[in-house]
């Protein structure tokens, strides 16, 4: 009797994760910079909750879509911090046996959650999250 009770709550909490995984809002935006609103070709847009990373790539016109497991797969209902990594261009070297050295396109605030002041709430009808960003000094 305990072993068809355990198991029959197990089918009931793999029931419940699968189902709230499956319900993602599908959420879109484009990255643009502050003074001339022209887009972040480059970069990845992160969404923390403290239990879901979604994430979205940036195209070379700034837009992005989010996912969770796989780009454009959606995000869960929640409050996310935003935080933008991956924002650099590549400076080419003088000599193939010199590394390459990068030049952040973003100021640095944005790089953690905690300093990009960037927040969104996504409910049912959330479906777009377009953000302005200052360049880096």
């Amino acid at each position: 009797m305990q072993v068809n009770r355990f198991l029959g709550l197990t089918l009931v909490l793999i029931s419940l994760a699968l189902v709230g995984c499956s319900d993602r809002v599908p959420l879109q935006g484009q990255v643009t910079f502050t003074d001339d609103s022209s887009p972040l070709s480059r970069g990845t847009v992160l969404f923390d909750d403290g239990q879901i990373m979604a994430r979205g790539s940036i195209q070379s016109d700034g837009t992005y879509v989010v996912g969770v497991d796989r780009e454009n797969d959606g995000i869960p209902v929640g409050t996310y911090r935003v935080s933008i990594v991956d924002a650099a261009e590549e400076i080419p070297p003088e000599s193939e046996y010199v590394a390459p050295t990068y030049r952040k396109l973003i100021d640095d605030k944005y790089f953690l959650s905690e300093t990009s002041g960037l927040e969104v709430t996504v409910d049912s009808s959330t479906r777009r999250f377009d953000i302005e960003v200052d360049r880096a000094p």
